[in-house]
């Protein structure tokens, strides 16, 4: 945001965005510190976005991981468990795939 700023305070002193002997901001002016603060805030909820879509797709894999370690560890040689079991985890990889998607269970 350090970039926005400057270009905000840049645009702000240059004398076409002021009227009235420098001292007040022009109608343009204004018009272009609404639009820097509207992009400011658009840039704001894309990084919270990305941050959040980030620690979702880390706590699926993690879930998945540790579901998959589980598997593991019960069936150990047990072909016929791990069958069975391999199931249920396929079935927790589907439900994550939809909320991830942002479908119901």
């Amino acid at each position: 945001m350090g970039e926005l700023q400057r270009l905000s305070t840049q645009a702000e002193v240059m004398p076409l965005m002021r009227t009235h002997g420098g001292l007040v901001l022009s109608q343009e002016g204004r018009q272009l510190q609404a639009a820097l603060r509207r992009e400011g805030a658009d840039g704001i909820v894309k990084k919270a976005r990305i941050a959040i879509e980030t620690n979702v797709a880390l706590d699926a894999m993690d879930s998945v991981a540790r579901v998959d370690g589980h598997r593991r560890g019960l069936a150990g040689d047990d072909p016929g468990l791990n069958s069975v079991l391999i199931e249920v985890e396929l079935t927790h990889v589907a439900n994550i795939k939809r909320i991830q998607s942002g479908g119901a269970f």
